[in-house]
Order: C-alpha cells, then sequence, then structure tokens
C-alpha cells in the first residue's frame, strides 16, 4: 500500500486543506445519495444506472461484457450477473456482434434507453445545480497546492 511522505506535503494550512476535502467527500456522497434515490425510484439499483450509462456511452454498436466490467471495476462474474439482471428487466439485450460472430454484445432495448435518458436528465440537472460548489471546491484545492 503506498503511502503518503509528509515531508512531500507543503506545510501549514491542513486544516484549511481538510476542511476542503470533507467538504468535497460530503458534497460526492450527497449527489451519490441523490443517484441511489433516483434509481431507486425509477426501479433499479446504482449499480444498474452505471451499467446503463457505460452501455449508453459505448454508442448503438455495443459493450463487451469484459469491456464493461473493466468500465464498472468489476468481476467478469458479477458483470454478468448484472447483465443478466438487466435483461431479465427488459433493459438491455445481448447481441451477435456482426463483425465477428462470436463476439456477444450488450445494448440497451428500446425501454433501458427511455430509462436511461430520464436517469441521466435527472443527473444532469442535479450536475449543474451543484457545479458552481463543486467547482468552488476543487478550486480552492488546486490553489491551496500552489500555495
Amino acid at each position: 500500500m503506498a503511502t503518503i511522505g509528509l515531508s512531500d506535503l507543503p506545510p501549514p494550512r491542513l486544516d484549511e486543506r481538510s476542511a476542503h476535502l470533507a467538504t468535497l467527500r460530503r458534497t460526492i456522497r450527497s449527489f451519490l445519495a441523490f443517484s441511489a434515490r433516483v434509481t431507486r425510484e425509477a426501479g433499479i439499483g446504482a449499480d444498474a444506472y452505471q451499467a446503463l450509462l457505460a452501455i449508453q456511452s459505448a454508442g448503438a454498436a455495443g459493450i463487451t461484457t469484459s469491456c464493461l466490467a473493466a468500465h464498472l471495476l468489476l468481476k467478469p462474474r458479477a458483470t454478468l450477473d448484472l447483465v443478466e439482471r438487466l435483461r431479465r428487466a427488459g433493459l438491455v439485450e445481448r447481441v451477435r456482434d456482426a463483425a465477428d460472430r462470436r463476439r456477444v454484445l450488450v445494448v440497451l432495448s428500446a425501454k433501458g434507453r427511455v430509462v436511461s435518458a430520464r436517469l441521466i436528465a435527472r443527473h444532469l440537472f442535479e450536475v449543474r445545480r451543484n457545479a458552481p460548489k463543486m467547482v468552488a471546491i476543487l478550486m480552492s484545492l488546486s490553489d491551496d497546492a500552489t500555495t
């Protein structure tokens, strides 16, 4: 496990920096709590929403489960289980890659695109609402590093 050498840190202002870091962590946790609430209201979990985001960002061609696992920082088996839950919920489909019939891709179903679009819109609204606060926090931490 890597350690941070205290001699590498600039002196003083640790109390101020710790306050900024605490505010940053609280803001992130608040966003994650918001995300958990709205995804639960949509009838899916936060992990399912994260998967829908990754699949959506892969485009119409879809994504392999191994790429999805890497994106979600999950083990392949856990990813397969998640994809199967999403498939049973009607949110994704598994299709053969047209270019390589050996590969199976995960794509959003029509229902998955609707659910994903609604959740993305709600999340973007929340991000935009909190962006000035987040930028200020990040800037304060960035400014601290240069002083």
